[in-house]
């Protein structure tokens, strides 16, 4: 893996369960967890910087405070050293007007929360197909 994956959660119960999960698959230590929208831009702005490793995923959550994960993917798909990230919406929403404008914004995939180990090994897949995509790439 190039770079971490960056995991964008306000939701502390939601964020431990699955940093947990990930890191069972090893890949706990490669994770950068930021709190909502703003916190994940100027974490990659320090990435463009030199100042943190850019990463090979982002991972966010659609409902947050301050600049929800859907703000942060158009802010993300606008920016041309950024648009190239691999970006996984995971969320409770079930609402398809948020899984449409995802998929117009440019999210690579949309995953409902998992709640089991089946939704937690789908999310493993995915989060690791995305970064085998980004090492052979």
């Amino acid at each position: 893996m190039t770079g971490p994956v960056l995991y964008v959660e306000d939701d502390d119960d939601d964020s431990m369960l699955t940093l947990s999960y990930l890191n069972n698959l090893g890949l706990g230590s490669r994770v950068e967890l930021t709190r909502n929208g703003i916190e994940a831009l100027d974490y990659l702005s320090r990435a463009l910087r030199g100042e943190a490793a850019l990463p090979a995923l982002i991972l966010a959550d659609i409902k947050m405070p301050k600049m929800n994960g859907l703000e942060l993917l158009e802010r993300v798909r606008a920016n041309n050293l950024l648009n190239g990230i691999p970006f996984m919406v995971l969320t409770s929403s079930r609402d398809e007007r948020d899984r449409s404008k995802a998929g117009r914004l440019g999210a690579d995939s949309y995953l409902q929360k998992p709640t089991n180990k089946a939704g937690f090994d789908e999310l493993a897949a995915q989060i690791l197909g995305f970064l085998e995509k980004a090492r052979a790439g």
